[in-house]
Protein backbone atom coordinates (compact mmCIF):
# COMPACT_ATOMS: atom_id res chain seq x y z
CA UNK A 1 0.00 0.00 0.00
CA UNK A 2 1.28 3.48 -0.58
CA UNK A 3 2.05 6.41 2.14
CA UNK A 4 -0.51 8.43 0.33
CA UNK A 5 -3.18 5.71 0.73
CA UNK A 6 -2.21 5.73 4.12
CA UNK A 7 -2.49 9.42 4.80
CA UNK A 8 -5.13 10.93 7.17
CA UNK A 9 -6.11 14.18 6.37
CA UNK A 10 -5.03 16.91 9.31
CA UNK A 11 -8.74 17.97 9.24
CA UNK A 12 -9.43 14.01 10.70
CA UNK A 13 -6.76 14.33 12.86
CA UNK A 14 -7.33 17.59 14.45
CA UNK A 15 -11.17 15.98 14.93
CA UNK A 16 -9.78 13.06 16.62
CA UNK A 17 -7.34 15.21 18.85
CA UNK A 18 -9.95 17.48 19.94
CA UNK A 19 -12.55 14.87 20.83
CA UNK A 20 -10.08 12.91 23.07
CA UNK A 21 -8.85 16.36 24.25
CA UNK A 22 -5.24 15.18 24.29
CA UNK A 23 -2.27 17.79 23.54
CA UNK A 24 -0.74 15.77 20.91
CA UNK A 25 -1.74 13.57 17.49
CA UNK A 26 0.55 12.25 15.86
CA UNK A 27 0.05 9.55 12.06
CA UNK A 28 3.38 7.40 12.35
CA UNK A 29 5.02 6.14 9.01
CA UNK A 30 6.99 3.72 8.88
CA UNK A 31 8.92 3.85 5.34
CA UNK A 32 10.34 7.06 5.92
CA UNK A 33 13.64 8.01 7.59
CA UNK A 34 14.91 9.24 11.23
CA UNK A 35 14.45 13.21 12.00
CA UNK A 36 16.57 15.06 14.64
CA UNK A 37 13.26 16.60 16.15
CA UNK A 38 11.72 16.50 19.77
CA UNK A 39 7.85 15.15 18.65
CA UNK A 40 6.71 16.54 22.15
CA UNK A 41 8.69 19.36 22.23
CA UNK A 42 5.65 21.69 23.20
CA UNK A 43 1.67 20.75 22.69
CA UNK A 44 0.44 21.19 18.74
CA UNK A 45 -1.68 20.34 15.90
CA UNK A 46 -1.82 17.04 14.60
CA UNK A 47 1.93 15.59 12.82
CA UNK A 48 3.18 12.86 10.45
CA UNK A 49 6.34 11.55 12.68
CA UNK A 50 9.05 8.74 11.04
CA UNK A 51 8.02 5.77 13.05
CA UNK A 52 12.19 5.78 14.78
CA UNK A 53 11.61 9.58 15.58
CA UNK A 54 8.58 8.59 17.50
CA UNK A 55 10.12 5.84 19.24
CA UNK A 56 13.41 6.99 20.09
CA UNK A 57 11.25 9.80 22.41
CA UNK A 58 9.16 7.33 24.60
CA UNK A 59 12.24 5.90 25.96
Amino acid sequence: MARSDLHLSATKLECYQAQLKVPFAFQVFIDTDFVAADCFAKPRGPMAVPVKTFLSQLV
